[in-house]
């Protein structure tokens, strides 16, 4: 569990660090196609 949360904390550092030129829509989606299906 650890593993995916570092990951998806990564994703919005370097979203900030990047001056946030993504959409807040378009770091959702990557962070929810990162999110395991639990479902499957």
């Amino acid at each position: 569990m650890a593993f995916y949360i570092h990951g998806l904390i990564a994703i919005v550092n370097e979203w900030l660090a990047g001056g946030c030129k993504e959409s807040i829509e378009t770091i959702a989606t990557i962070i929810q196609s990162r999110i395991p299906d639990a479902d499957r």
